[in-house]
């Protein structure tokens, strides 16, 4: 294994692209783990810096994930979420054939903060409980959750019916409340330091953040979360259709200068 220092490809980008060529060969298989940086940098003749740039792009392409203490691991597949229903996560794992766990690392009853208490309609400062929790499949990190619910509705949970029991099947079952709808936010957050510890990633490490207010049937909020995915391990999937097909689209014109040449 060599990389031509002749040519005008970056040498990271040349590393990059035989270790993916040999992920894609079956020599290091999906949840093995790479050699070191040295052992790249001896084999390849290259300097550890390369290693890194190139580490860090196939880790940008989810090929790869670092583990603090531990190395350099080649991705395994990730869990796919088709947008569009109302599910919660460990609903989505069951669904896709995961055993997942949970571990409910906070359980505290605190004043609601200021954009918690206005998206669930409640007052200034109320009660609310706040639920810090982290999702695993196969012991592995794979989603941390923060979850504000309104003290009337949490009144009666416990701290082992949330680490138990899919909390729709909570909020359905056992406090009989009919869920109706949720508007759904996704963006990429580089994590935090107790984001990063709780996912056991590097610090800043880009994350997936899902936030939504879910409501019951007459609309009324009954919880605020926000869900921050491990990005090589998890992935939105939506099908979207264009309305009209073969009519191309209408469009209104914002200012009379639309459509028209000036001079």
């Amino acid at each position: 294994m060599s990389v031509d220092k002749e040519s005008h490809i970056p040498l990271y980008e040349q590393l990059a692209l035989d270790i993916r060529a040999q992920i894609d060969s079956g020599k290091y298989p999906a949840g093995s783990k790479l050699p070191s940086q040295r052992e790249l940098s001896d084999e390849y003749g290259v300097s550890m810096v390369t290693v890194r740039q190139a580490i860090s792009q196939l880790e940008s392409d989810g090929i790869l994930i670092t583990k603090q203490g531990k190395g350099t691991f080649v991705a395994g597949d990730k869990v796919c979420q088709a947008l569009g229903g109302l599910r919660s996560l460990s609903e989505v794992l069951i669904a896709s054939g995961y055993q997942p766990s949970v571990s409910v690392d906070s359980f505290t009853m605190r004043p609601a903060p200021e954009y918690v208490s206005r998206d669930l309609q409640l007052e200034p400062g109320a009660m609310v409980l706040e639920v810090r929790r982290r999702h695993l499949v196969n012991e592995e990190p794979l989603a941390y959750a923060v979850i504000y619910l309104p003290e009337s509705i949490a009144a009666t949970l416990t701290r082992e019916d949330l680490q138990r029991h899919p909390i729709y099947t909570i909020y359905e079952q056992t406090l009989g409340i009919r869920l109706g709808t949720a508007t759904q936010r996704i963006r990429a957050v580089a994590a935090t330091s107790s984001i990063a510890e709780a996912l056991g990633i590097p610090e800043g490490t880009p994350t997936l953040s899902a936030q939504w207010v879910t409501r019951d049937s007459r609309g009324v909020p009954v919880e605020w979360i926000n869900i921050f995915y491990r990005a090589d391990m998890y992935e939105f999937v939506i099908e979207v259709h264009r309305n009209g097909i073969g009519h191309p689209p209408t469009l209104t014109p914002t200012s009379s200068k639309l459509g028209k040449r000036e001079g």
